[in-house]
């Protein structure tokens, strides 16, 4: 198995969320409402599926891997870009979760900086899944041998199969670590 074949399905799944956030969208520009617990899973799937799983495996293991090579200024300028696009998705989903707070605290106002949130999610990870699947996944496997190859689909099996354990561990971790103060 690819590497990148993983990778390419996860892509389908988190479009598959775009269309559900755009789905969300509309509901906010016809009633001026959303659905807050509709967006904590949304949160909740893009900061442990998209990020953690997926991003984890793009930057800790396939990214990783390419920094160690001497790889074209045209793939290391995308390879970057895709990282930048990571950093905001990260700070996208923060203000989300900030947002849908005071959305749930009562200010009905903030539903206004949520819908703009959503749209920048939703513009942002189609063109970016665009780039990596038709763009650069499969131009980079050039520089890595097969066996390479094959030790990067060992390693992001293995990581997937510590997934739900970091998580869970994190968050024993963070109570444990709140509770001491």
């Amino acid at each position: 198995m690819s590497v990148i074949n993983p990778l390419i399905y996860e892509h389908h799944l988190i479009l598959r969320m775009v269309e559900l956030l755009k789905k969300e969208s509309e509901y906010i520009n016809e009633t001026n409402k959303t659905h807050p617990e509709f967006i904590k899973t949304v949160i909740d799937f893009f900061r442990t599926y998209a990020d953690k799983c997926h991003h984890g495996k793009e930057e800790d293991i396939l990214f990783r891997e390419l920094h160690k090579k001497e790889i074209s200024e045209e793939h290391l300028g995308i390879m970057n870009n895709l990282i930048d696009d990571h950093i905001k998705a990260r700070g996208y989903i923060k203000q989300l979760e900030k947002n849908n707070k005071h959305y749930i605290d009562g200010d009905l106002q903030i539903v206004n900086q949520i819908q703009s949130i959503i749209k920048k999610l939703v513009e942002l990870y189609p063109q970016h899944i665009d780039i990596e699947n038709h763009h650069f996944f499969k131009d980079v496997m050039q520089y890595f041998s097969e066996d390479e190859k094959r030790a990067m689909s060992d390693e992001s099996f293995e990581f997937d199969k510590k997934m739900i354990h970091r998580k869970y561990t994190d968050i024993i971790e963070f109570f444990e670590t709140k509770r001491k103060s």
